[in-house]
């Protein structure tokens, strides 16, 4: 007899008969110190009885001893010829878009007993559930070495695999001595879907358990409205994964790559949430960035606008070097256009316009105001507009909202702006600002015509001459009519939709030309900003926009609307 791992080994002997036998007997023994559940083991080589028996390694050793015939001077070596048990509690679960974690029970060494010392798990995995009828001729296969007590928690990741696809996999236990175990249960699982953003190559990736994201990138319009607040330096595109709204459980895992100029240390993930609240980082859980890679990827519980924000490497003293101009440089107030364009071209040679992000192209002030910022909304193209063999940039913005922070006259704007790796760059062009010819307004309502004092009434309907609409005339035409005519007296111009604008005569100067309009272009950039502002404040519009002008009229006395 011989002990290994708790369990009792009984070799050879004679049977009743005086016969000498080859037979193996193995039996596990209790912790009481009994013994119980005998089963048979392999044969000796050959019959024996009367010999020395002991466990060294995995083997077992028979020294001396009789067999039927003559006493037996040898020592005999018998391998380990039990086989582990098969594993049990075999499970698969997809962490990502290519990997699956196993995850199961130990056995033992000798059936379920005994300690596995530098054995083996073999693990096979394939996309038929078929091919398991026959698991040793499976080509896929992962080795992993084994070293564990019966009943560890034990664990494996394939990695490597398609997304979106369904796996089955099963695996068996191999101890030191080559004994292989039955095989587990066969657990399936289907990894991630996968969607990537649309540039390339591919900035932005979501695995999903959900088989039909789209990913866009947000059109620049859009995104110059998501950007009025901003948590940090906008560090990528801004997308949009749709069906926005859809909550992903379990979280989805979101991908971001970023240029090397980006600080790893200071990237972040950030969701919009909306026009009051801005950008959040909150949202994305466990974000990882991998510096080697220039990636960072977290966890989000559903589908919206993300962007990356970060600090850049360059110091805030470190600047590109660009000359702008504006083309046309002649902007009529009055005219329909729905784009200025805006041109950048090297000033020294070495700043390169392929290295702007027109993302961050704005128009900070007029005339050295500060205005909006009103950032580029439109395509940009590379070309030689001027034709002086310098390649530049064209930007266009939204010429409502460019329009609505100028005046007439000789204006001087400013553009800021910085490249990819983080140099900002600052210039200025001239433009020339055409007032617009006052338009036709409409006529009073008659009631309100009635209700008008008499001296008023002629002018009133002054508006219906094709004269423009100057204050001076009407000072002469409210003097004439009545002598007792004051500076407290006012002119009144009839707008469209019964809108009236009542200036007290000596609050503008004479020559003041005086606008009101509905044209108002609601699409705009302008337009869209206005509606969100709106909607913060939960107001309902009660009727059409209707725009003044000329815009920034300054009146030394209150006018009434």
């Amino acid at each position: 007899m011989a002990e290994r791992h708790g369990m009792l080994y009984v070799m050879g002997g004679y049977s009743n008969y005086f016969y000498a036998l080859r037979s193996v007997y193995v039996a596990p023994i209790n912790p009481d110190g009994t013994v119980t559940s005998w089963s048979n083991g392999d044969l000796l080589p050959n019959p024996l009885f009367g010999h020395g028996s002991t466990l060294g390694g995995d083997a077992l050793y028979s020294l001396g001893g009789l067999n039927d015939y003559a006493n037996q001077s040898g020592v005999y070596y018998h391998p380990d010829l039990i086989s582990p048990a098969a594993i049990s509690g075999f499970s698969a679960q997809a962490t990502n878009s290519r990997s699956i974690q196993l995850s199961w029970t130990a056995t033992g060494n000798d059936g379920a007993y005994g300690r596995v010392e530098d054995g083996q798990y073999d693990i096979r995995y394939s996309v038929n559930a078929s091919d398991f009828s026959s698991f040793d001729a499976i080509p896929n296969a992962l080795i992993v070495p084994a070293n564990f007590e019966p009943g560890d928690s034990e664990n494996a990741q394939l990695a490597g695999l398609a997304s979106g696809t369904q796996y089955y996999v099963a695996a068996k236990t191999i101890d030191r001595a080559g004994n292989r175990s039955t095989a587990s249960s066969v657990s399936s699982v289907m990894t991630y879907y996968l969607a990537t953003s649309t540039e390339t190559p591919a900035r932005m990736q979501l695995e999903s358990t959900f088989p039909s994201f789209n990913i866009q990138i947000v059109p620049e319009q859009q995104a110059a409205l998501a950007l009025q607040t901003t948590p940090g330096a906008l560090a990528s595109s801004i997308y949009e994964i749709a069906p926005s709204g859809t909550n992903l459980n379990p979280q989805g895992i979101l991908t971001f790559s970023f240029d090397a100029s980006v600080d790893p240390t200071k990237v972040s993930i950030y969701k919009y949430i909306d026009s009051t609240v801005g950008w959040s980082s909150a949202p994305i859980a466990a974000q990882v960035v991998d510096g080697a890679n220039l990636t960072i990827t977290g966890r989000l519980p559903s589908t919206s606008m993300y962007a990356l924000f970060t600090s850049r490497k360059p110091k805030p003293t470190e600047t590109a070097a660009f000359n702008v101009f504006i083309s046309p440089g002649t902007l009529n107030l009055k005219s329909n256009g729905k784009w200025v364009t805006v041109y950048f071209e090297s000033a020294d040679g070495t700043a390169k316009i392929s290295e702007i992000d027109t993302r961050t192209i704005r128009l900070t002030a007029v005339s050295d105001i500060a205005v909006g910022p009103i950032y580029a909304s439109g395509k940009s193209s590379i070309g030689d507009s001027n034709s002086n063999g310098i390649s530049d940039l064209g930007v266009k913005f939204d010429r409502v909202a460019i329009r609505a922070a100028l005046t007439a006259g000789q204006a001087t704007l400013r553009f800021d702006g910085a490249t990819r790796s983080g140099l900002t760059f600052s210039g200025t062009s001239m433009l020339r600002v055409i007032a617009p010819p006052m338009s036709s307004p409409g006529v009073l309502a008659k009631a309100d015509f009635q209700a008008v004092p008499a001296r008023l009434k002629r002018v009133l309907e002054y508006p219906r001459s094709a004269k423009p609409f100057v204050l001076k005339d009407f000072i002469s035409i409210l003097t004439s009519d009545d002598s007792a005519a004051s500076s407290t007296q006012v002119r009144k111009i009839a707008g469209p939709k019964r809108i009236v604008v009542a200036i007290p005569n000596d609050a503008a100067a004479p020559d003041l030309e005086v606008t009101v309009s509905t044209n108002v272009l609601e699409s705009s950039l302008e337009g869209i900003s206005r509606k969100f502002s709106a909607a913060e404040k939960k107001l309902i519009a009660a009727g059409e926009p209707v725009e003044f002008g000329p815009e920034g009229t300054r009146f030394s006395k209150p006018v009434t609307l």
